[in-house]
């Protein structure tokens, strides 16, 4: 991966292919490997840009606090560090909320958007506050490695090079347990449901069919976004990309062309 510094901090990234630019932005605690299922489909029709978000995979780690905001402005830099003007920007998880926050602090930045597997917030899903509120003490009982041994397993059966791969990503955290930490701050503290309404790029939101504690959220997302289309990926859990990357794929190829 290439590093460019923006912000005064080193962000990693990748380009693949030829065409019209797009920004995929991965989910919490882990790495632009995340993507490896979409990347040689998409590269045949895109210049992808694929980034590590400030404090992972290659990128730096940084100690002031982390926010959807502040991801968001290292990407809009780092497209102007590349002379990309636009470009079409996929999110995943907390890359969705990091996409929407581009979107809407930065407009110019985006043509059109997936929000892929995502939330606002949880200001209208005090359940879903109150899950992972909860859950973070049993979390830090079990440690950063067990936590990352639990999200590497909600990827399913995978083979041992792609284990290998996930594991590589996910290494920073379990070096710095305090930066693991702010990231999930990070996602506990965002509230993006005022900024919905702003984003004028083209939408797509993305639920999957197993995970259906998103499926509320997906539906009001796409009902507030302006003009935004709302789809299911069948068979596929909350890792959509990774279960069903045809579809998924697909999907992505029929929206940004």
């Amino acid at each position: 991966m290439e590093r460019v510094t923006v912000n005064e901090t080193a962000i990693a990234y990748a380009t693949y292919g030829e065409g019209e630019p797009l920004l995929l932005i991965h989910g919490a605690q882990g790495s632009s490997v995340e993507w490896k299922p979409q990347i040689e489909a998409l590269a045949g029709h895109f210049r992808l840009i694929v980034p590590d978000v400030r404090g992972h995979g290659a990128s730096a780690q940084t100690s002031g606090p982390y926010s959807m905001e502040l991801f968001a402005d290292d990407l809009a830099a780092l497209l102007d560090a590349l002379e990309v003007e636009s470009a079409h920007v996929l999110g995943h998880s907390m890359g969705g909320a990091v996409a929407q926050s581009l979107a809407a602090r930065h407009a110019g930045k985006v043509r059109r958007l997936i929000l892929a597997e995502t939330n606002y917030g949880f200001e209208d899903y005090p359940l879903l506050w109150w899950i992972t509120t909860l859950s973070a003490p049993a979390m830090r009982l079990i440690g950063v490695r067990g936590v990352v041994s639990l999200i590497i397993k909600q990827l399913g059966e995978q083979d041992e090079a792609d284990k290998h791969l996930l594991e590589s990503g996910f290494a920073p955290q379990i070096a710095n347990p305090r930066n693991f930490w702010n990231i999930w701050r990070a996602n506990n503290d965002y509230k993006g449901k005022a900024a919905l309404a702003q984003i004028k790029a083209p939408t797509l939101v993305m639920i999957a069919a197993r995970n259906k504690i998103t499926h509320g959220m997906g539906k009001r997302m796409a009902k507030t976004i302006p003009g935004a289309r709302l789809i299911t990926i069948p068979d596929a859990g909350h890792m959509l990309n990774w279960d069903n990357a045809g579809a998924f794929n697909a999907e992505v190829i029929r929206f940004f062309t």
